[in-house]
């Protein structure tokens, strides 16, 4: 029995497991690229938001690089995907993204979000007096003097 059991474990080294669809997805996707395009937004945002952490910027990038890696990452996107797609709908998903079209959609996908994400800012700021006026509606005092 445990000559059965080395030989097996040897042949699992020697023969490396295919990937599930779900990490082939993943890879299909960029996951790590798109892992460290988010630590470098992350980091600017944090930046931005408080000027005091601007001058810790390398503390930041030290932290996204540490505890927001895609070996950190990896594991929860897959459950992720993995609770909204069956595995079929997975092998879908991956010959779509190998295709020409899924793989120019991949190259914008950050494009696409960083624009969308103006295009939100935009409509937010735009649409900021009503929000200002609603919240004041709905008892906020915003300090005014009124």
């Amino acid at each position: 029995m445990l000559k059965k059991s080395l030989a097996l474990s040897v042949m699992l080294l020697c023969f490396p497991l295919k990937a599930e669809p779900v990490h082939e997805l993943l890879d299909v996707f960029g996951g790590k690229d798109q892992i460290t395009q988010m630590q470098v937004q992350m980091v600017q945002a944090m930046s931005a938001s408080n000027p005091m952490l601007a001058q810790y910027e390398p503390v930041l990038v030290e932290w996204t690089r540490t505890y927001m890696s895609w070996d950190e990452m990896k594991g929860p996107m897959a459950e992720l995907y993995k609770k909204h797609f069956s595995d079929d709908e997975i092998k879908e998903l991956l010959v779509f993204y190998r295709s020409p079209v899924g793989s120019k959609s991949v190259d914008l996908m950050p494009q696409l979000f960083a624009e969308g994400a103006q295009i939100g800012m935009n409509m937010a700021q735009k649409y900021q007096p009503q929000l200002l006026e609603m919240l004041q509606e709905a008892g906020l005092d915003l300090g005014q003097g009124n």
